[in-house]
C-alpha cells in the first residue's frame, strides 16, 4: 500500500434508503480513474453502462482511462463538426413542427 492513502465515499440516498460505497485510494490516483469509478457504481444502482458513456479529453491516458479517452486533436475536430452533426441529426427527427 501506498503512504498517502484517502478514503473515497460513494453514497445515493433516496427515500427507500442509501447505497453506499467506500473504498481506499492512492491520494495520486487519477481524478478519471475516480470518476470511472463512480460511473461503476452507479452502473450497478441503475443497471446500465454510466461507465461506457464517458469520455475525457486528456492526451496522456493511463491504465483504465485509455479505453475512455478522446485526445485534445479529436476533441478540436469534434467541436468544430458539432453544427453539421447536429443538421444532420435533426434531419430525422420526428419531433418536428411540420405538423
Amino acid at each position: 500500500m501506498y503512504d498517502n492513502m484517502m478514503k473515497v465515499k460513494f453514497e445515493l440516498e433516496s427515500l427507500d434508503g442509501k447505497i453506499t460505497k467506500e473504498f481506499e485510494a492512492d491520494d495520486c490516483e487519477s481524478w478519471m480513474a475516480l470518476v470511472l469509478q463512480f460511473g461503476d457504481f452507479l452502473s450497478a444502482q441503475y443497471g446500465y453502462g454510466v461507465s461506457e458513456r464517458l469520455r475525457f479529453v486528456t492526451d496522456f491516458p493511463l491504465g483504465r482511462e485509455r479505453d475512455y479517452a478522446i485526445s485534445t486533436e479529436d476533441w478540436a475536430w469534434l467541436e468544430k463538426h458539432k453544427a453539421k452533426f447536429k443538421e444532420q441529426s435533426e434531419m430525422f427527427n420526428d419531433w418536428g413542427d411540420d405538423e
